[in-house]
Order: structure tokens, then C-alpha cells, then sequence
């Protein structure tokens, strides 16, 4: 079942032009605007400056007007107090909503992240209809600057005068009004009641439209709330964006409309990242949200942009549902801890859950330079690593085996890249925050292909699996199942080479950091066809001087280098009697010439 942000980036992407959006205070008040009730109290203050009480606050100025008039303030009460003639209360007006030139300079009273992704989403023919409780523009700057045509309506000759929506690229409908208009509503008595065409026309788009709902909180608009709760229809689904808890006084309409509620950061955010959902789906033949590839195409998208926040939110959010899943996983079942039917189609299962995560930070690794994406990918990593325990070896091992396919994606992706230092961050540097051996945490020595497959049950593979200790070419089963895994991550024809390589510099790394004679064996030691590569690509690297490659790869001098690859080739030299293999490895010829 998707979230309801997927759901929502889904529907507006499968329904083009039936979801309007209601835009309350919250919205235009990041940008600096007061709220219509904000600016009726600081009129009051003015107001009461001018009578000589000065250095009130909001409250005390609400009091003081109530005693002083023997009324409730309103907005064009106050406008025709304040200034005597209509250019007089236009220049009140205008502080409010139209910035200076130093207010400019440091964005306030400007469209917000959040009006321009409508504004885009407008453009791009998802969303038609636009309902604020704003009397600000900022809206209609957000399309005009991207050149968007647009309608707009205020009241009842507006309403009775513009054009069928359905012929309208967009329709803005301002429910309380506009600030050039002093007929706005405004006071809680104001709200209550809307015209009978105003009624007409919210119950035409509420039947009509599925709803998207930021900024506003229900608390004061009980006109509005009364048209939504008059509303019977569910042609389409309702979303309501929400900072913290819906406000009770709301809770009735998300109930009556049963709206998906959406836990958000703030407008901005929800907004930008909805663009990038739906502009992922506008790049795949398929419909489906949870498609891997749409994943892949949202993150490249963030990279071309430079969103680290959105694809931080992006990485998080796909993380923790792998997270959710490896936690529900029971280790203390017997039957199952020794059926090699379901351990397979448990590894099946960590897999499936993982795919769409495993394209994102792939395509993170390939595409990325900067370092602080690629310490994102380790903190992914680090998060996916749970060491449980009580239970069985097999089913706790297993669980680490999401960790296992990141860091092997993110590794061939770095590497095929030729980002090395990448190579070191999301291979060598991730860490357990569990109480482990003293010099083990590094997840390096945690979740290695055997070590994640140790003491499966008999006949989860064709063959039995590799002993530790013991490597032969009938147990190299587990490594062509991983190459086979990540081949569709990568394209080309040197697939295999690059992923024999990888297994190579993860071997080393492994090697380079324990300082002890052994290290998890790959692929590229029974092929051949890898071996010429290799060599050759680790000569490359060793020869270009103090401060080459594999020093990056590694962290290392020179020196320390070369004490690790004659390690390395005890090692292999050792493995190698163990293969049925009758060249001679190719490590003989790395410490020569």
C-alpha cells in the first residue's frame, strides 16, 4: 500500500487537472505576510499610537478598540480610521502585502517554494483550481512569472463574471477576498456566513475537484468548514497537509471526508518534493510510484537541483520502510530458521523491500561529487545495519543482508564512477552503533556476503555454502547470485569486469583494515577474463606516485599500501590452492615490475 505522499504524487500525476488546492495564512505567512486577523490587530495598535496610547501589544490594542469604538474591529472600519482618502488606505495596505526594496532583497513578501511548485504543477496541467483564504498575490506572481495565464475571483460579481473554469487554465478563487478590495472578510463574525453564489460555487468544486488542503487549520473559517461538511461526494480523495496534529475543530472534516492526512515539515518542502515525484512519474512509461526506476529518476532529478534536503527526506523516508520490515521479522522460529524454502523466499523478500532504495543510493554514487551525498549514503547505510538477537544464527544474520545489498551498490556504483574517495565512504567508513568487538564495528567486517549467509539451512542453495576458512569453485554460488542481483543497476557490456574489480577493492579494503590473512573472496578469483583487469587497473593506480588512487581507496601511504598487497597475495596465493584452477593468479604479477 503506498503512504499517502506517494498516493498523492500518484493521484495528481494519474488525474491531471482534478485536484484543486485550499492555501491558508500558513502559507503566505512564511513569506513574511501577516495573517488578515495580524493585520487588523496591528491597525488597532496604529490606530491607538495615534490616540496617544502607545507600545500596546496585539492583545491590549484589540481591548482598547472594543472599549474605545464600543465594536468589534474590521478591516475597512479600521482603513476609513486611518486614512481619509482611497490613496491613503491603498499606501496602509500596501506595507503589508507589497515589499520594499530591502524586503526584496532578502526574499520577504515574495512567492514561497511552495506557491512556485503549484505554480509549476499549474503549468504543467495538474492542478486547475486554486482556493486561498489569503488576500495577498503572491499566488498570481508565482504564475505570472513562469507565464501562466490565469482567472481570479473575489466576490459575487466576480464569481457570477469569470470564465467556466473548465475553460480556464487556472482559476484562483479568493474566499475572503483581496487586499485592494477593503471589503474583505475577515472578523469571526465575517466568517460565518458566505453568499449563496459563493455556497454554490464552493459545493460545484467540492463535488467536483479532489482537494489538497495546506496551510489552513479549520480553527476560524466556519463558513468554509460548513461547506465541506455540506459536501457528500467522494469523487476523489481529499489530502490534508498538516505541521504537528490536526487542529480539532478540523478533525471533523478530515473524518466526514475521510482525507488522507500528510505529516509535514512545512509547505515548501511538501510542495517541492511533490514536483519532483510527479516530474519522476512524468519520466516513466509506468504508473507505478513504487517503481524502482522512478525512485532512480527522483533522485537524479534532486542531484541536477542540488535538493540535499528533499533527497535526504527521499533516502530517509525508503530507508525506514526497509527498516520497518527487517524489525518484523522473527529470528526465534524454529521451522523456519531450518526451512530452506522460507529462508529463500525471506532473501527474496529483504531484496524486494530494498530494490527501490538500492536504485536510489546507486544512482546517488554514480552521479554525485560532492562529499556530504556521499556521507548521506553512510548514514543510510549505517541505519540499515540491526544486529538482532535471541534466536537462530541464520535468520539473525540474515537480516543483515539489506546492508550487504547497499553497500555492494554503492560501491560498484563509486567505483564505476571513479569517485575512490566515495569508494571509501560508503565501504570502509560505516559503522555500527552497537556494542561490538573492539576494532569490529565497521560494518566492513559485519555484513560481508558469507558472513550474512553463514549456517543457512541445507538446500538453500544448490550447492553448500562457502566455509569461511574454505573457498572452492563449487561453492561459488553466493557471488554469482550477488553479481546477478545488481546487473540491472548497471548498463554496459563491462558489467562483469566492473563488478569483479569492486569485489577485488572490497577483498582488499576488508584485508587492509583486519591486518590479518584473510578477507571475503569474489567472483574475480576464478575468472580469468577479469584478472588482466585487474592487475592492470592496480599497476595503473600503484604507479602514479606517492599519493595515487589505491591510497585514497584505502587511506593510506605508499608504503602501507604495498605491506597490504604482499598480505593480500599470501592470502590469495593461499586460495588458490584451494581452486580447481590451473593459471596462476594474477596477484603474482602485482608486486612485480
Amino acid at each position: 500500500m503506498l503512504n499517502n505522499e506517494l498516493s498523492l504524487a500518484y493521484s495528481i500525476h494519474t488525474n491531471p487537472g482534478i485536484y484543486a488546492v485550499l492555501l491558508g495564512s500558513g502559507v503566505s505567512f512564511s513569506a513574511g505576510i501577516k495573517t488578515g486577523w495580524g493585520i487588523v490587530l496591528d491597525m488597532c495598535r496604529q490606530l491607538a499610537a495615534l490616540e496617544g496610547v502607545s507600545n500596546l501589544t496585539e492583545a491590549e490594542a484589540e481591548s482598547w478598540y472594543r472599549e474605545k469604538y464600543e465594536e468589534e474591529p474590521r478591516y475597512d472600519d479600521l482603513l476609513e480610521r486611518l486614512g481619509k482618502t482611497p490613496d491613503e488606505r491603498q499606501a496602509i495596505l500596501n506595507k503589508y502585502f507589497i515589499p520594499t526594496e530591502e524586503e526584496i532583497e532578502e526574499g520577504i513578501k515574495q512567492p514561497t517554494a511552495a506557491h512556485r511548485s503549484i505554480a509549476e504543477l499549474v503549468k504543467k496541467g495538474y492542478i486547475k483550481m486554486i482556493l486561498t483564504t489569503n488576500f495577498d498575490r503572491l499566488m498570481e506572481r508565482a504564475l505570472t512569472d513562469i507565464g501562466v495565464d490565469y482567472d481570479v475571483a473575489w466576490n459575487d460579481d466576480g464569481f457570477a463574471g469569470m470564465r467556466p473554469y473548465v475553460h480556464s487554465k487556472c482559476t484562483i478563487i479568493k474566499l475572503h477576498g483581496d487586499f485592494k478590495d477593503t471589503r474583505i472578510k475577515n472578523t469571526r463574525e465575517e466568517l460565518e456566513v458566505y453568499s449563496e453564489r459563493q455556497n454554490q460555487l464552493l459545493h460545484r468544486i467540492f463535488d467536483e475537484f479532489g482537494l489538497i488542503v495546506a496551510g489552513w487549520s479549520g480553527v476560524w473559517d466556519e463558513a468554509l468548514k460548513a461547506a465541506m461538511l455540506r459536501t457528500v461526494s467522494r469523487r476523489y480523495s481529499w489530502y490534508w497537509l498538516s505541521r504537528g496534529e490536526v487542529q480539532p475543530e478540523a478533525q471533523d472534516i478530515t473524518q466526514h471526508r475521510s482525507a488522507n492526512v500528510i505529516q509535514i515539515d512545512g509547505a515548501d518542502q511538501i510542495f517541492t518534493k511533490l514536483v519532483h515525484q510527479v516530474e519522476a512519474l512524468e519520466s516513466m512509461t509506468t504508473q507505478n510510484p513504487l517503481n524502482p526506476e522512478i525512485g532512480r529518476a527522483m533522485v537524479k532529478k534532486m542531484l541536477r537541483t542540488n535538493d540535499f534536503i528533499g533527497l535526504h527526506d527521499l533516502l530517509k523516508e525508503e530507508a525506514d520502510q526497509v527498516i520497518s520490515f527487517i524489525n518484523s521479522v522473527p529470528t526465534d522460529t524454529y521451522d523456519r530458521a531450518n526451512s530452506a524454502e522460507f529462508f529463500r523466499r525471506l532473501m527474496k523478500q529483504y531484496y524486494t523491500k530494498s530494490e527501490t532504495l538500492l536504485h536510489m543510493v546507486a544512482a546517488v554514487c554514480y552521479f554525485a561529487e560532492d562529499k556530504k551525498y556521499f556521507d548521506l549514503v553512510k548514514k543510510i547505510i549505517e541505519s540499515l545495519y540491526i544486529r538482532k538477537s535471541g534466536g537462530y544464527t541464520s535468520l539473525i544474520n540474515l537480516a543483515k543482508l539489506p546492508t550487504l545489498l547497499v553497500m555492494y551498490t554503492t560501491g560498484i556504483a563509486s567505483y564505476a564512477s571513479g569517485n575512490l574517495k566515495g569508494f571509501y565512504t560508503v565501504i570502509v567508513e560505516p559503522k555500527s552503533t552497537e556494542r561490538l568487538d573492539i576494532g569490529r564495528e565497521r560494518l566492513l567486517f559485519q555484513a560481508y556476503a558469507i558472513e550474512v549467509f553463514r549456517e543457512v539451512p541445507k538446500q538453500s542453495f544448490t550447492h553448500a555454502l562457502p566455509d569461511r576458512e574454505v573457498f572452492t569453485l563449487q561453492n561459488r554460488e553466493l557471488n554469482d547470485w550477488l553479481e546477478n542481483v545488481f546487473r540491472p543497476y548497471f548498463t554496459g557490456t563491462a558489467y562483469q569486469v566492473t563488478f569483479d574489480t569492486f569485489e577485488f577493492l572490497y577483498s582488499f579494503a576488508y584485508i587492509n583494515e583486519d591486518k590479518r590473512n584473510w578477507a571475503p573472496p569474489g567472483c574475480f578469483l576464478w575468472r580469468s577474463a577479469s584478472h588482466h583487469h585487474i592487475r592492470d587497473y592496480v599497476k595503473s593506480l600503484v604507479s602514479q606516485g606517492e599519493n595515487h588512487a589505491l591510497s585514497q581507496v584505502l587511506n593510506l601511504g605508499r608504503e602501507d599500501v604495498d605491506v597490504n598487497l604482499k598480505i593480500y597475495s599470501d592470502f590469495l596465493q593461499r586460495v588458490s590452492q584451494q581452486l580447481v584452477y590451473s593459471e596462476t593468479l594474477f596477484i603474482n604479477d602485482l608486486l612485480t615490475d
